[in-house]
């Protein structure tokens, strides 16, 4: 596979990468790791690798899951390339992706990140988001003349370094190439997590903006992204306006106590008294019966806080929208295909967890699915997936349609469209609930179906292909455990 050139200027374009002109097209393995894999038909998810492009060439940042889904959705509907190269040559003969990639340099963060700047600094910044360095005299003037002579815009310039960048084959330029996919690799995960973590309202701003752009600017061609992922989830974790569980605070057992509440009305255990964690331990605790509740803990995991009985999640405490947005706090018991606000049943020495009348179970007519289903179809005979291990699987994703076969709608994702395969730490919170909840109890060698509420999935929030509010039906097969 070959990349194209832009019409504006080949000398000029390597020049701007300060690298070889000693070829004008990377190697097919090169340009294999640049782009996704041509598809008969495009969806959406085909443009994440080319929209995370941009944002990195541009601002610096992984792109907000928002962001993402809309740049998505309108190159999607264009037609466009899905890598970068061949991106920047359509752009001067498309006139609505050109006022797609422009709209780059006419919006607030470009505003506040380049509104005082020269060209000089704006061509500075993106090969540093690019390439991490300043760009060699003879690329530096090129760029800057064409921006003052206005023959490109900034969004165009921005777009245009990136996919010259993927063209050098000189052995600097595969390094460059190397950097180039790393920082987009870890972009595209920093976006997944915020997504979901529910806590896309919190990657929003200048200030959140600057702390994506520092983190991936730390990204280098020798990173280990798998190592990486956890400065990712630091830094989405300290952002700003980032959702907390918030309560009354009071002194019990000479540790704080916070008691939550959700809309108002407190959460309570079966007989009336409101419950809160123990700060110190994390060990859930009710005020009606002054004693911690005996083996029911609180585990904090990524956007939410999960219940554990005897290292197996039983219930969660998850985010939910308010009043005038307001995040508050919901109480969920997940277990026997069943869903709903759980009850806390005590006595001095155990307790029980369950919704009694308030469970809801799926139905062969539920419109979308109410509670998380699981259906082994081969139980496996290795190890077992549990709480805080590492498992490795592979799966397929349909969005859950009533009416189609095993409720199988519209397949948006497989394994065998990555690397074949996905491993994740139980209980972390890097995948959605359902899969933590669900994949745990898998013996190595089985097969199970998961029918995921939106609850369990992603919620309200639109993710790629994926719309708001929708149910998941996922085939897993656990392949090793760790």
């Amino acid at each position: 596979m070959k990349y194209g050139m832009l019409a504006l200027v080949t000398a000029g374009l390597l020049a701007a990468c300060g690298g070889s002109d000693t070829g004008s097209s990377a190697p097919d393995a090169q340009a294999k790791q640049m782009q996704r894999s041509t598809k008969t038909a495009a969806v959406a998810s085909d443009y994440a690798n080319v929209v995370q492009s941009l944002y990195i060439a541009y601002f610096g940042r992984p792109a907000d899951p928002a962001g993402l889904a809309n740049f998505e959705a309108q190159l999607l509907a264009v037609n466009a390339p899905t890598n970068a190269t061949a991106l920047a040559e359509a752009y001067p003969t498309n006139a609505t992706l050109k006022t797609l990639v422009d709209s780059f340099g006419t919006s607030a963060e470009s505003q506040n990140l380049y509104g005082g700047a020269d060209s000089t600094a704006f061509v500075k910044a993106v090969f540093e988001h690019v390439l991490g360095r300043d760009p060699a005299q003879a690329g530096l003037d090129y760029w800057v003349g064409a921006l003052n002579a206005k023959s490109v815009s900034q969004g165009n310039a921005a777009l245009s370094i990136m996919g010259a960048a993927l063209t050098n084959t000189s052995t600097q330029g595969l390094l460059d190439a190397q950097l180039i996919q790393n920082r987009i690799t870890a972009a595209e995960f920093f976006t997944t997590q915020v997504n979901a973590q529910l806590v896309t309202s919190a990657y929003t701003g200048a200030t959140a903006a600057g702390e994506a752009r520092n983190m991936l600017a730390l990204v280098t061609a020798g990173t280990n992204l798998t190592t990486f992922q956890a400065q990712e989830n630091t830094t989405i974790k300290g952002l700003p306006n980032i959702p907390t569980i918030t309560g009354s605070t009071s002194t019990y057992a000479g540790a704080s106590l916070i008691s939550f509440t959700n809309g108002g009305t407190g959460i309570y255990d079966v007989a009336g008294g409101q419950f809160g964690i123990d700060a110190s331990n994390y060990t859930l605790v009710s005020s009606a019966y002054k004693s911690y509740l005996n083996g029911l803990q609180a585990y904090p995991s990524n956007g939410s806080i999960y219940l554990l009985s005897q290292q197996t999640i039983v219930g969660y405490l998850s985010y939910v929208t308010g009043p005038n947005g307001a995040s508050l706090v919901g109480f969920n018991y997940t277990g026997n295909n069943q869903m709903g606000q759980a009850e806390i049943n005590m006595s001095s020495t155990n307790y029980s967890l369950g919704c009694t009348a308030a469970c809801v179970s799926n139905t062969s007519t539920s419109v979308t699915p109410v509670a998380l289903q699981e259906i082994d179809t081969t139980v496996g005979t290795g190890a077992t997936a549990a709480f805080a291990k590492t498992v490795t699987v592979s799966y397929t994703g349909w969005l859950y349609n009533v009416n189609a076969a095993g409720f199988k709608g519209t397949e948006f994702d497989s394994s065998s469209l990555h690397t074949g395969s996905f491993s994740f730490e139980i209980g972390a919170g890097s995948v959605i609930a359902g899969w933590d909840i669900g994949v745990q109890g898998m013996k190595v060698g089985g097969t199970r179906t998961l029918i995921i509420p939106s609850v369990l999935g992603y919620g309200s929030q639109a993710n790629g292909s994926i719309p708001a509010n929708s149910g998941l039906v996922f085939t897993v097969t656990l392949l090793s455990v760790q």
